[in-house]
């Protein structure tokens, strides 16, 4: 199964090579007008074990982001450009994290004693919950980057293990640092396709 498509000017491609498996991805893009600019949200869920984790983050996560986003801009209005960025750095990485905890609270909430339960109480409790326990489950990893060309700023989460990889036509990038945060100088064009590749899976 292969499909492609163009989303607010990005362009995406998916497919599942092995016959018969359902593909477990998703691919979320997504246009924001804020504060007089346009903000572009890309984000990657690379799921397995099934993609209730991955289409559940699809789901719910931009939409957080976006929310907390239109708080924080104009709270950074008149602060530098690198204290912008450091905000938003941490406004991604404590969405993700609060996603991750509320996947493992709610069956934690359902069965705070595991133990304590028979083989048919858990079948009970799990086939009236199935959901909530699927998302538990399976699992994805996630690459998420925000984009604001209009004043040439590019943001991300700040995990610890992680990568970028970047694909660019007449475009400069200054100064990736060894605690991988950007310095202040990053242009982009219109060519520009940017990645970040989370390796942890929560």
């Amino acid at each position: 199964m292969c499909s492609s498509n163009i989303t607010a000017g990005i362009h995406s491609v998916t497919f599942q090579p092995t016959p018969g498996s359902t593909n477990e991805d998703r691919f979320v893009v997504e246009e924001w007008f804020i504060e007089g600019r346009t903000w572009k949200f890309l984000a990657v869920f690379d799921g397995h074990g099934g993609d209730y984790t991955a289409e559940y983050g699809a789901a719910s996560l931009p939409e957080r982001i976006e929310k907390e986003l239109r708080k924080v801009l104009p709270e950074c209005q008149n602060r530098s450009r690198k204290a912008l960025i450091r905000r938003i750095n941490e406004l991604l990485f404590w969405r993700i994290y609060f996603l991750d905890r509320e996947i493992g609270d709610a069956v934690q909430n359902l069965c705070p004693g595991p133990s304590l339960l028979d083989d048919e109480e858990a079948q009970v409790l799990v086939d009236a919950n199935k959901d909530i326990f699927l998302r538990a489950f399976s699992g994805t990893t996630l690459a998420v980057a925000l984009l604001d060309k209009e004043q040439d700023n590019f943001t991300h989460t700040p995990q610890e293990y992680c990568s970028i990889v970047m694909l660019a036509t007449f475009a400069q990038f200054l100064g990736l640092t060894e605690r991988g945060e950007w310095d202040e100088k990053l242009y982009f064009d219109d060519t520009t396709i940017l990645v970040y590749d989370l390796t942890s899976t929560p």
